[in-house]
């Protein structure tokens, strides 16, 4: 039973993306832990917060205003996530070069 109930808000979660109520409950109760980066799919910073309790705290508060960005960014076709997409292709795109 929890494995269905576990795989419908997995597949409603995909097609929608992450919830900002959601999000902000994990950082509120379990943000310490990274709870809410591992919910956003931000593994690597979830797993740095799990290990350093949030930087301290000090990134725990931090994550507390950056929360909609975060949530924005890992929403499909959001303008957050476009924004970001963008911003990557224009960090691959070469540098002026002085060689021919």
């Amino acid at each position: 039973r929890l494995q269905g109930q576990c795989g419908r808000l997995l597949r409603a979660m995909a097609a929608h993306g992450p919830n900002l109520g959601v999000a902000y409950v994990l950082w509120a109760v379990f943000g310490l832990f990274g709870w809410h980066h591992f919910y956003l799919g931000r593994t690597g910073q979830g797993l740095l917060w799990a290990q350093t309790f949030g930087l301290c705290g000090v990134g725990w508060l931090r994550d507390g205003f950056v929360l909609p960005r975060y949530v924005g960014e890992a929403t499909p076709d959001s303008p957050e996530r476009r924004l970001a997409a963008h911003a990557r292709e224009l960090l691959k795109k070469p540098r002026l070069s002085f060689g021919r």
